[in-house]
């Protein structure tokens, strides 16, 4: 369950994602499971239930929030200061992106 709801959010969400697709593997490992998505800089690392590379990534570089992949409004978003789901899968803004551009498509 999150800590935050309503319009209240995580101060550590960062404005802008990034724009680069995510990579289907751990950028550390290689393992294509349970990817984790950096939503400051796009690097891809896998969950603590494997190797913890997501885990590892925030904190050597205080990129806090990750999203699961794939990126899709069932997506959630956590972030590992807060240690708490910090957005809804409706609110993803990179699902709503992808929506916007599906549906744009002719």
């Amino acid at each position: 369950m999150s800590k935050f709801s309503g319009t209240e959010r995580c101060v550590h969400v960062p404005l802008h994602m990034p724009v680069a697709q995510p990579a289907v593997a751990c950028a550390t490992c290689s393992t294509p499971d349970n990817r984790r998505y950096c939503l400051t800089c796009g690097q891809v690392g896998c969950c603590d239930s494997l190797n913890g590379h997501a885990r590892a990534h925030a904190h050597e570089t205080g990129h806090w929030v990750m999203s699961a992949l794939p990126l899709s409004r069932l997506s959630f978003v956590w972030c590992y200061k807060c240690d708490a789901y910090v957005i809804g899968p409706a609110d993803h803004p990179a699902a709503i992106a992808q929506d916007a551009v599906v549906h744009a498509a002719p």
